[in-house]
């Protein structure tokens, strides 16, 4: 007996509307809260681009080889983990060539090219992060956490922080 075998077609499943908000975040360093919706969890914190949380990550890493091998050394590998960040600098320089010539008034990027900006767009990236478990109260919160995530593993969202320390607690902000 012979099987038939079905092909199945991937689709996108990252939310076009959350990558607009991460490139925005990416390109001009807006930071604002922001309350996520994955796999059961509520993760709330504040926003930030792809730079701002590679150079803390590189801070992190830094201090944490501090604690054991000698300054020099930790300082590299500091600096291993902040050189991902990079790629972010580079588009964030090149964004702001763009806007210079466009105020010249010799045009701006399509939608295409923008379109392939955002296409690149596949992690989001938060400070100051709480997360709830399905049956939890807070299992992290600490003003220095960091925290990234995948685009496509994102249920939901809204614009606005949750204090999930304090049931019913909510800021618009």
């Amino acid at each position: 007996m012979q099987e038939e075998i079905t092909q199945v077609e991937m689709v996108d499943a990252r939310d076009a509307v959350l990558q607009n908000i991460v490139r925005l975040a990416n390109e001009f360093d807006l930071q604002f809260s922001i309350t996520l919706f994955s796999g059961g969890l509520i993760i709330s914190g504040i926003i930030v681009g792809g730079a701002t949380y590679f150079d803390r990550l590189g801070e992190q890493m830094e201090q944490a080889f501090k604690d054991i091998s000698d300054d020099k050394f930790a300082a590299k590998m500091g600096g291993i983990f902040q050189g991902y960040g990079d790629t972010y600098k580079k588009r964030k320089e090149e964004l702001r060539q763009e806007l210079e010539i466009a105020k010249a008034g010799e045009g701006i990027s399509t939608t295409e090219d923008q379109a392939d900006s955002l296409e690149k767009v596949f992690y989001i990236h938060l400070q100051n992060v709480q997360i709830l478990g399905a049956a939890s109260g807070p299992v992290i919160y600490a003003p220095a956490t960091i925290w990234r995530g995948r685009i496509s593993s994102v249920d939901g969202f809204h614009l606005g922080s949750a204090d999930l320390a304090d049931p019913g607690g909510y800021s618009g902000q």
